[in-house]
């Protein structure tokens, strides 16, 4: 009777596995059971997984960390001396700063997962790219989303209730992610602002929006998504109010506007560039060409001098999403 509950190695290895953090990629049993129980490691694995880690710790190190410093300034102002240039700035910087520092964090943890033998499923699918919130929630922390699907909307009824029931099995699903970030209002409000976009979706929008072309899709989009993101970052909900009417051009009493700063103006056009490569690559992309070995080797050498140099000079700054 014993031997039925007491733990075998694949369960040992799974409550111990180093990726399995609750930031993500939130790793599920079953997802991972067969390569618990049947490990296979080679060359390959190493290789691939050195490759992404080093990939998530240069979206870290050079450009969530050298955005974060004018983010954490702009959202630190008080109502009076924030203006819209400044405004416009922070978030834009905190928009690109929590998706490569959380996205950084993901890919370092599932390539030392791959080092380990261990093939994670992604947790991030260019998010910024998503033609609707819909879209937008298969592409971030998809770890979660399915998360929430599996445990959470499918047991309430999923799809296979009245279209008033999907609505609302929505709306709680998206008001639990909030309190799942954090035990505060500016969460519950940013939870109920994704599950009430994602009803629009559903009643209305995605059927609209084939009128529309692809790139005002996509920004639509990721401005709905980066507004969300105010309550995300700020403190109270006050605060949110304020910094959203000085977005829309509330003037500040004082003046005490944030000037852009060389580094987190590289740091803003490179990670804009990055967010818009995949969709650049596939308006260009040629089956035909390859990229030689040497000089992807030359790329991650390189990044790995300037993240080496980056971290030797700058002070410890904790991932994004271990706050939350």
């Amino acid at each position: 009777m014993l031997n039925k509950i007491k733990p075998d190695s694949s369960d040992l290895n799974y409550i111990f596995l180093f990726p399995k953090l609750l930031a993500g990629p939130i790793v599920k049993y079953h997802d991972i059971e067969l390569q618990l129980s049947h490990p296979t490691h080679c060359y390959e694995d190493i290789r691939e997984g050195l490759i992404r880690f080093l990939t998530g710790l240069g979206k870290k190190v050079l450009l969530a960390d050298l955005m974060s410093p004018t983010a954490d300034k702009v959202f630190s102002l008080p109502a009076s001396a924030l203006d819209p240039a400044s405004a416009w700035l922070g978030l834009a910087c905190f928009s690109l700063q929590i998706y490569f520092d959380f996205s950084g964090y993901s890919d370092m943890a599932i390539g030392m997962g791959r080092i380990l033998g261990f093939r994670l499923l992604e947790n991030f699918r260019t998010p910024y790219l998503a033609t609707s919130f819909t879209d937008f929630w298969k592409r971030w922390h998809i770890s979660l989303s399915s998360w929430i699907r599996e445990y959470l909307y499918i047991p309430l009824g999923g799809n296979r209730v009245s279209p008033a029931r999907v609505y609302l099995n929505l709306c709680i699903c998206f008001l639990l992610s909030g309190l799942w970030h954090g035990a505060s209002w500016n969460f519950v409000i940013w939870g109920c602002f994704h599950g009430l976009i994602l009803v629009a979706d559903r009643a209305f929008w995605l059927q609209w929006q084939q009128r529309l072309p692809l790139l005002a899709n996509i920004g639509i989009t990721f401005f709905l998504v980066a507004i969300s993101w105010v309550f995300f970052r700020c403190d109270t909900f006050s605060h949110a109010l304020h910094f959203v009417a000085a977005l829309f051009g509330a003037p500040a009493s004082t003046a005490n506007a944030v000037f852009l700063q060389r580094d987190t103006l590289v740091a803003l056009v490179a990670g804009s560039t990055v967010v818009l490569l995949p969709l650049i690559q596939e308006k260009i992309h040629n089956p035909r060409v390859r990229i030689p070995k040497v000089a992807v080797l030359a790329s991650l050498l390189v990044l790995l001098v300037l993240c080496s140099g980056r971290l030797t000079v700058s002070s410890f700054a904790p991932f994004l999403y271990f706050r939350f």
